[in-house]
């Protein structure tokens, strides 16, 4: 398990946590930062294999990759949009990107 974040503060401050319960440290990526590009978000989660990957970013990083993988035709949960401190589950079959679960923010489920 990897657990990759923007290295805003905010962001590394959502996933330390995580890292903290399951012993692991967050790696910082700029390629996560606000303004970047999908290619690097949907690399890192497609490469995630059997031991998966937490990856912290920025709304409009998320709203673009959903976008994306919605575009691809990849099933999404319906008539969801990325609030602060919610979560998208994607499932990764080899290597592919087959669909995306959104989990509310703690208190909203």
């Amino acid at each position: 398990m990897r657990i990759v974040s923007s290295p805003f503060v905010r962001c590394v401050q959502t996933v330390e946590p995580l890292a903290g319960a399951l012993g692991l440290t967050v790696e910082e990526d700029a390629l996560l930062a606000e303004g970047s590009g999908i290619a690097h978000v949907e690399r890192l989660a497609r490469a995630a294999g059997t031991g998966g990957v937490a990856l912290s970013s920025h709304g409009d990083v998320i709203l673009g990759l959903l976008g994306a993988l919605e575009a691809a035709g990849v099933p999404l949960d319906p008539g969801v949009v990325a609030r602060k401190g919610s979560t998208w589950r994607l499932d990764v079959e080899d290597g592919r990107i087959v669909r995306g679960r959104y989990v509310p923010p703690p208190g909203e489920g």
